[in-house]
């Protein structure tokens, strides 16, 4: 899949790259962040469903900038 503004959408090969590093390069992080903002503007936006599309633990980990941080 091809987005303009990100190239392809592959961050790493499951045979050879390890899951952390793939996430931890700067085109996931690019991709990661504007996922985040999107869900944070549908959440705060959408009169249809917010937020009770989603449980509250769970609307936690997907808008914790956190989650991806490596512990090194």
């Amino acid at each position: 899949m091809n987005v303009e503004k990100y190239g392809r959408f592959t961050f790493g090969n499951v045979l050879r790259d390890d899951f952390v590093d793939a996430v931890e390069t700067p085109k996931f992080r690019s991709v990661f962040e504007d996922i985040q903002a999107g869900i944070l503007r549908c959440r705060d936006s959408c009169a249809r469903c917010a937020p009770a599309w989603a449980d509250p633990k769970f609307l936690a980990q997907v808008t914790n900038p956190q989650v991806f941080v490596s512990a090194s």
